[in-house]
């Protein structure tokens, strides 16, 4: 009786594996029983590693790569508008008109009192020659239609490299601004030696002629970018 019964298993083995063979194979499974069958599965196989470790060796690498992400600040006056104003009547059409610009991937914003600041951020690998090039040339055709008061932009170029690294901020509940200004300036003193350090810049506090002479409270106390001088006061900063 176990013998008949192992006997009608196989055989009921052998007829599925019937079905299964005479069942039409798909797409995938034509092109592995090709692959399978074919005495040149070895030789690809083979080729394909060679082509892998042939691309290690050729592939350039470094430590430190460079990443060109071109940047450009544009700096706009509108003397004795509010910052409300600048934003209305002068940035905004700027940044509608600076985004059509090709490769132009994000443009943000900071508007004061009597003129702004627009950043224009390009996709990474554009060549920033062409960058600022584009950025004068639309500025170019916008000039004759800003507001009358508005002073023609100034354009200065930016690299990534410009990205302060580190950041450190001094600060006392009692010292005043000029002493933590020259404190600051030793600091950047004894950072600059060092032989990795490319730049390091010293903002805020107070110079020494400064406090001797117009303070930044003071009329005249401003900031200069190129040719134009904006004056100091809240701004107020916008994405897009």
């Amino acid at each position: 009786m176990n013998g008949e019964k192992n006997n009608l298993q196989l055989t009921k083995r052998e007829a599925m594996r019937l079905r299964m063979a005479r069942r039409p194979l798909g797409a995938s499974g034509r092109i592995a029983k090709a692959f399978l069958e074919s005495k040149l599965t070895p030789l690809l196989v083979v080729f394909s590693l060679l082509l892998g470790a042939f691309a290690v060796m050729v592939t350039p690498r470094e430590e430190e790569p460079q990443i060109k992400v071109p940047m450009v600040d544009v700096f706009v006056g509108f003397p004795g508008a509010t910052a409300q104003e600048v934003e209305r009547r002068l940035i905004t059409p700027l940044e509608k008109a600076l985004y059509e610009i090709p490769n132009v991937e994000y443009i943000y914003s900071t508007s004061q009192p009597s003129g702004g600041m627009i950043i224009v951020r390009f996709l990474v690998g554009t060549d920033p020659d062409q960058a600022v090039v584009r950025v004068h040339s639309k500025l170019a055709e916008l000039t004759p239609t800003l507001p009358a008061g508005a002073m023609p932009p100034v354009v200065a170029p930016r690299s990534i490299d410009d990205v302060p690294v580190v950041a450190y901020t001094l600060w006392s509940p009692s010292e005043p601004p000029v002493a933590l200004r020259q404190v600051a300036e030793e600091l950047k003193n004894e950072l600059t030696r060092h032989p990795r350090v490319a730049q390091v810049w010293v903002l805020g506090g107070q110079r020494r002629d400064q406090a001797q002479g117009c303070g930044a409270g003071q009329p005249g106390h401003g900031r200069h970018h190129g040719n134009a001088v904006l004056r100091e006061g809240p701004g107020e900063d916008k994405d897009t």
